[in-house]
């Protein structure tokens, strides 16, 4: 009875008053929506249990360190990477001890010619001027 009263008497007064009604009415609502939402969501979040993502995360890092460990090693007994603090090799560059592996292995597989020496020399002097 109350409500309709107090409806009856929002009817008679300016549109300006009902609308300013209106307005905290409306936020009323949204407040009560997102304290019940809010009750709800961090009551789920309290129950979930997160111990198993957990596990299956932590697991999936050890094996992806693993196989990083796996690839840093198998780097290392070819002597492709000599040395993996320097910056050149962790961004993939080429590095000048690595060229001089790459020349001591030409040399000691096959004899050369001249022309083939000179076209040698030439790419590393190419790679040389490519790290610099």
């Amino acid at each position: 009875m109350v409500l309709l009263r107090t409806i009856d008497n929002l009817k008679e007064r300016p549109k300006h008053e009902r609308e300013a009604v209106a307005f905290w009415i409306a936020i009323a609502v949204v407040i009560v929506l997102l304290i019940g939402w809010g009750i709800f969501f961090f009551r789920s979040l309290a129950v979930t249990n997160l111990q198993p993502v957990t596990e299956a995360y932590t697991d999936a890092v050890a094996e992806a360190q693993a196989k990083q460990e796996e690839a840093q090693k198998s780097l290392d007994t070819t002597g492709w990477v000599s040395n993996s603090a320097q910056p050149a090799a962790a961004a993939g560059a080429v590095t000048p001890d690595q060229i001089q592996i790459i020349q001591e292995e030409n040399v000691e597989a096959t004899p050369q010619t001249d022309s083939e020496s000179t076209i040698d020399e030439s790419a590393a002097t190419t790679l040389e001027q490519s790290i610099q």
